[in-house]
């Protein structure tokens, strides 16, 4: 591919390297980011890890994560080359890195993203739809140099593909993210520690705030819709934080007959004006969320997606609601 080609060519000329993904990073996010950087360090390029927020505790399963830099000052003022993973633009890493960009001096921005987005023709971006994961592209590009995959490395990328694709259940699984998955096992990883480390390992905090989220639970007279929210107070209650929300979306989702699920999560402090809420979407069968969070500025996949709205719980609830019925 002529994506992966420019690339190598772009890593090959490059010394200094910084490698980011967006914030509140997810598995593909953190996995990806540190499978490149290893990959490359392994062959002598100098590279900064960075993400605006601490790795999360359910995370730390992965190799070396103790790498990534969360204090944007530690980043050096040039680099040959920088690399967005899993995001479309500079500011889904966030404000602080977006600020830096305007200043920071570097030869190539390269995005690597397997959502559908849209960037300026003069972005050099690798863009494909068709992966399960931001680490399956990481994946072709180590294989592409003749980088050796070691049993870290496997078990970072492999652990995007169990993660973006519901331990291969949902709709993003085909038979490249399977026979990917096979070749990382042969390469070291091993599918019952990664399982267990995403699916078997939650904190009895969580469960508490799992428990008072699933308090919440509605589902539209359509009985179509399902909705839960976690606001400051159940963070409070339970000691838990944002990171805990993490596959919590999914729970609604499983509901018999239930097409989409929504977990609208408080994002700002109680002495604000104004509730911001982070809303992720979940489907099943064929409606495509990414098309109702782009109507709010949102985006994502066609059956998880995400956005943020400002505005009371009732009135933001009831506008998605009213979107959602639509699309369905």
């Amino acid at each position: 591919m002529n994506e992966i080609n420019n690339i190598k060519k772009i890593i090959q000329s490059s010394n200094n390297i910084l490698i980011t993904s967006h914030e509140n990073p997810d598995c593909d996010a953190l996995g990806s980011t540190l499978a490149l950087g290893m990959g490359l360090m392994s062959v002598g390029k100098n590279v900064d890890l960075y993400n605006n927020n601490r790795t999360p505790d359910h995370l730390k399963f992965l190799p070396e994560w103790k790498k990534v830099i969360n204090d944007i000052d530690s980043l050096k003022d040039n680099y040959e080359s920088i690399f967005l993973l899993d995001s479309a633009d500079d500011i889904r890493p966030g404000i602080k890195f977006h600020e830096y960009m305007k200043t920071a001096k570097y030869k190539y921005k390269i995005v690597i993203d397997h959502h559908n987005i849209n960037l300026d023709d003069h972005e050099l971006v690798w863009v494909d739809i068709e992966s399960a994961s931001t680490g399956v592209m990481i994946y072709k590009i180590l294989k592409s140099m003749g980088i050796k995959i070691t049993k870290n490395i496997s078990t970072l990328i492999y652990s995007t593909i169990v993660g973006d694709t519901g331990s291969f259940r949902y709709s993003n699984t085909n038979s490249e993210s399977l026979k990917i998955a096979s070749e990382l096992v042969e390469y070291g990883a091993e599918p019952e520690f990664v399982s267990q480390a995403i699916y078997e390992n939650e904190s009895l905090k969580k469960i508490n705030l799992i428990a008072r989220a699933l308090n919440t639970l509605e589902i539209d007279e359509t009985k179509k819709i399902a909705s839960v929210y976690i606001d400051n107070d159940m963070y409070s209650e339970t000691g838990t934080s944002r990171e805990d929300t993490e596959g919590i979306i999914n729970i609604p989702r499983k509901i018999n007959g239930v097409s989409v699920a929504m977990l609208l999560r408080q994002e700002n402090k109680n002495n604000e004006t104004q509730p911001s809420w982070k809303i992720s979407l979940r489907s099943k069968f064929d409606v495509d969320v990414s098309a109702i969070a782009r109507k709010y500025g949102g985006g994502g996949h066609v059956k998880a997606s995400g956005l943020t709205m400002d505005g009371e719980l009732k009135i933001v609830k009831n506008d998605l609601l009213e979107t959602i019925k639509e699309v369905i």
